[in-house]
């Protein structure tokens, strides 16, 4: 893919984009829960949207409840295919890439653990921390 293009759907992820990890509580007691990488754009265009599939990922309709609001597009990746998509972007992401920086350490660090074995607590706590850093680095509304 060329610089130009690269550039273009950083500019778009900077803007539109949102990268988190999530987490799910244990669906069993005595499971771990699971933190995961993802990263989203939700918008009007249909096309935009589904242009980012070339990165993966999947696109679906999202509808909006009452009110003025249009219904979105939004276009989701996560875990590894995620990591893949912010290196890419990375040096061409101006507000996202510090968050870009620590979501792709956070998924680099994970430790899996073997089939059936819960994931240690000293693991979770390294990954909430992941978690809670980048919540930090987000500009929350009404505190510009």
């Amino acid at each position: 893919m060329k610089d130009l293009d690269l550039a273009y759907y950083a500019g778009l992820f900077d803007g539109e984009g949102c990268v988190q990890i999530s987490y799910s509580k244990p669906k069993k007691e005595g499971w771990s829960g699971q933190h995961t990488l993802q990263c989203t754009i939700a918008m009007i265009d249909e096309d935009c949207v589904k242009s980012l599939l070339i990165f993966g990922g999947s696109v679906c309709l999202k509808r909006q409840g009452n009110g003025n609001r249009q219904t979105q597009w939004r276009w989701n990746i996560s875990s590894n295919q995620a990591k893949i998509f912010l290196i890419t972007l990375l040096p061409h992401l101006r507000l996202k890439h510090k968050q870009a920086k620590i979501a792709i350490k956070f998924q680099e660090s994970r430790i899996q653990p073997q089939r059936n074995q819960k994931v240690s607590r000293l693991e979770m706590d390294k990954r909430d921390w992941y978690q809670q850093k980048l919540k930090d680095l987000k500009v929350t509304r009404g505190k510009w």
